[in-house]
């Protein structure tokens, strides 16, 4: 034994040279240590293992290598030990770990934050793209897009804050609209707004649309909303230049649609 090990139990003991490993340690430690010298006798290799010793200050966690001395007819005749005290180190390590996970949590948080529209709290422009990309294609999906005639009218004679509440309950609308049918709301920009949902469930579109407009004419009699709407075939969410097709279509449906109409609703 050397000094650091006499030094490291002097409040135990004068020496624990000629002392047991049951002397040593407690009952429990004392059958984990004993165990560990049975398996380099019987492998005959040396091994390295993190064992807790608990102390009248707690515990400490010790780094242990336990290595066989052969004689020549390869029998093991002693066992070098060696233990370092690495309680400090796994301490800062754990702290180090924790505080990784509250910065991955946090930096989740903030990736969520940066996918919701500040204005109406659903969706926004990154998130549908990023939702589009990320598509199963073995499932067709549907895309509607819409936006609101005669918003300006709103901001220029009932006021800006009017324009945003239109904005937020419009989004509030269509939100519970896509949740009925496990699909999802984003504000594209200013007043346009997309929904994107699986195409099997039948959405009977019109009659949704119609009961929003009804809503919407609480605000303002000449406001409503225009929609256009197409199925996403299984490439397109891969392919840029097919999605790209797919959306102009839906777009110009949904122009198609303000030229229908005759009146407000």
């Amino acid at each position: 034994m050397n000094n650091a090990v006499d030094e490291c139990y002097k409040d135990r003991f004068d020496t624990i040279t000629g002392k047991t490993i049951e002397d040593i340690y407690p009952e429990k430690e004392a059958l984990i240590v004993r165990a560990l010298d049975n398996e380099v006798i019987n492998s005959k290799k040396a091994f390295r293992r993190q064992i807790n010793i608990y102390t009248k200050d707690g515990y400490q966690i010790n780094d242990l290598s336990r290595a066989p001395i052969l004689n020549k007819k390869g029998e093991v005749i002693a066992i070098i030990s060696t233990s370092n005290d690495i309680t400090e180190f796994e301490n800062i390590k754990k702290a180090l770990e924790q505080k990784n996970n509250e910065l991955y949590d946090l930096t989740e948080k903030y990736r969520i934050l940066s996918y919701i529209d500040d204005l109406t709290k659903i969706y926004n422009r990154r998130k549908f793209y990023e939702d589009i990309s990320s598509l199963d294609i073995n499932i067709k999906h549907c895309l509607i897009l819409t936006d609101l005639n005669n918003f300006k009218l709103v901001n220029d004679e009932l006021g800006h804050s009017v324009g945003d509440n239109v904005l937020f309950d419009f989004a509030a609308l269509i939100k519970v609209l896509t949740s009925k049918y496990n699909g999802n709301a984003y504000r594209l920009g200013g007043d346009e707004f997309a929904l994107l949902y699986q195409s099997q469930l039948n959405m009977d579109i019109p009659k949704e649309i119609n009961e929003i407009n009804i809503i919407l004419s609480k605000y303002h009699e000449k406001l409503s909303a225009s929609y256009g709407f197409t199925i996403l075939n299984d490439q397109d969410a891969l392919d840029s230049v097919a999605f790209d097709l797919t959306f102009k279509r839906a777009d110009s449906l949904m122009y198609e649609y303000k030229k229908k109409l005759k009146e407000p609703f």
